[in-house]
């Protein structure tokens, strides 16, 4: 067998397990951060990305659709504000639907 195949083996052994692989060969088990596979821990500030993800929506569809840029700054923040209010108004109506009305009908069938 070749080094370089060893070496791959022995790479593919510390990454597929690497608490126990890394251990036994005296390397530290933390491996370093993989943005992809490993995402930030930001699930209670999902609302901050959403005006970012609006703008640069409507910036490129804007961009592909507006034939001449005559008031394209004011059509991207006219989009990206219809984004944001209808993801808010989504969010209230199942909001409504989840916790109002099925409750209602939840005890008006048990009742």
């Amino acid at each position: 067998m070749g080094t370089h195949r060893r070496l791959i083996l022995a790479a593919t052994a510390l990454l597929a397990l690497p608490g126990s692989a890394a251990l036994a060969q005296g390397v530290s088990p933390r491996l370093p951060y993989r943005p992809f596979i490993d995402p930030l821990p930001l699930h209670d500030w999902w609302w901050v990305f959403l005006v970012p993800l609006a703008l640069g929506i409507a910036v490129v569809y804007k961009a592909v659709q507006m034939k001449d840029s005559a008031g394209y700054p004011r059509a991207v923040a006219v989009m990206a504000l219809q984004i944001v209010l209808g993801m808010v108004a989504l969010g209230a109506a199942s909001y409504l639907l989840v916790a109002v009305y099925v409750r209602f009908i939840a005890e008006w069938l048990a009742g």
